[in-house]
């Protein structure tokens, strides 16, 4: 039972440290120091079986381990200091620096397969990380598309309460019901082409927020700014950030009653950045979350990582306000 736990412990540090989230190209010089005085102490350990030319081939599975730990810096150190060390205690006259020819070339041989070893153990380990990094990003876009789903059901529920009222003929219901879903299957569609050339803001805006109420007989949204185009990944990013605002308004905020107002402005900066602008007002008291929630992370990722900008969340007990900075993106 502990052998098994301690084989299942040793695999886990394995997998990690080939995936380089246990050491990184910061531990080099120690890692390599002390992977060249693990060669030298295998090599006293060996000394019986070995001798002459063969007294170098302790080296190259330490430098390969070395490597893998902690990259190809971490791995020429410890190639490097174990080449010195063993031309000093082992080869030639010991504690010396004297070679006979045989052993130079022995010497500068080891060096040159040591150096193998290290390119071929970086470039795994690269590939490894890789491997890792494009996993996590699967995982990622699954739950992202998971998220997508449940939100676009919530969606249809807000929209259907919102249209089908007491009151309202069945006929004008369902009529208003069926232009609101084409008008978010249009979001959607324009998402899709926005690689075919910049769109603009207004557009994206309106595209995003018709369903939740800025036609002409709700007026519960308000939108302003001038005219700006957007080029396809700012505008991909602004849809699904401005997508899951309405979304949560719609759910928990100020859209979920007939009395809510959103103002939804926008401006360039200075500097060229885009500022968006999300108030709320005359909806449900707000709380501060006690976490954040998938679509919080999810505007933030896309504003940030994808525009180099900034995510501002400030619940006020009247209504959200948020304030998206990109700092890329535009025309």
């Amino acid at each position: 039972m502990v052998s098994s736990g301690w084989a299942r412990a040793l695999a886990k540090w394995c997998s990690d440290t080939l995936s380089g989230r246990t050491l990184s190209t910061r531990h080099a010089l120690p890692v390599g120091l002390a992977g060249a005085l693990a060669t030298i102490g295998l090599r006293y350990l060996l000394q019986p079986e070995l001798g002459g030319s063969e007294s170098l081939l302790s080296l190259f599975p330490v430098v390969l381990l070395t490597t893998l730990v902690a990259g190809a810096p971490a791995g020429w150190i410890c190639l490097c200091a174990a080449l010195i060390a063993a031309w000093y205690l082992f080869l030639g006259t010991p504690f010396s620096f004297v070679l006979a020819p045989l052993e130079a070339n022995s010497l500068v041989s080891a060096f040159v397969f040591g150096a193998i070893v290290v390119g071929v153990a970086a470039t795994l380990r690269t590939s490894l990380r890789a491997l890792e990094t494009a996993k996590g990003r699967e995982t990622l876009l699954v739950n992202e598309l998971q998220h997508r789903v449940r939100n676009n059901i919530m969606l249809v529920m807000s929209i259907s309460r919102r249209t089908y009222r007491p009151g309202v003929p069945l006929a004008a219901a369902q009529a208003e019901f069926e232009a609101r879903l084409q008008a978010l299957a249009d979001v959607h569609e324009a998402i899709g082409k926005t690689d075919a050339g910049m769109v603009d803001m207004r557009s994206i805006a309106t595209r995003c927020l018709l369903p939740f109420g800025t036609d002409s007989h709700a007026g519960q949204i308000e939108l302003s700014g001038p005219d700006l185009q957007l080029k396809p990944r700012a505008a991909v990013a602004f849809s699904l950030a401005l997508h899951e605002l309405a979304t949560n308004a719609a759910k928990y905020g100020a859209l979920s009653t007939p009395a809510g107002q959103v103002r939804l402005r926008w401006s360039r900066e200075d500097g060229g950045a885009i500022h968006l602008h999300w108030r709320e007002s005359g909806g449900p008291h707000v709380y501060m979350p006690v976490r954040r929630g998938f679509g919080s992370q999810l505007i933030e990722r896309n504003v940030a990582a994808e525009l180099g900008g900034s995510a501002k969340m400030i619940f006020h007990p009247e209504g959200l306000q948020v304030d998206l900075i990109a700092r890329s993106g535009a025309a």
